[in-house]
């Protein structure tokens, strides 16, 4: 499974969680861009799809144009998950129509 992270700007700031190119969730929040914040989105689609961290085998973090901090705070959280899981963290640009829900 996939973790993806983005968390350039507020208007757009999103967790979702793929298996084989197929969104399981996605979290959307809309306030400002913090680490509580972006973790507890994280926990809360983990959760509705009862996914363990265990499970995440990527993290993948929007690395565009945006919030400076904003994408600080993104790096920063998939880079300490992905070290305690010990899985890896990729950067690229996240499109919208890949993490919409079907």
């Amino acid at each position: 499974m996939q973790l993806l992270i983005n968390t350039k700007n507020r208007q757009n700031t999103f967790v979702s969680i793929r298996k084989n190119d197929e969104v399981l969730i996605t979290q959307k929040f809309q306030d400002d861009i913090n680490p509580d914040s972006v973790l507890t989105l994280i926990d809360m689609a983990l959760k509705s799809r009862n996914i363990s961290l265990d499970e995440i085998l990527e993290i993948i973090v929007e690395k565009g144009d945006g919030s400076h901090t904003g994408i600080r705070v993104g790096v920063a959280i998939a880079n300490a998950l992905a070290f305690a899981l010990k899985v890896p963290v990729n950067t690229r640009p996240i499109s919208q129509l890949e993490v919409s829900e079907n």
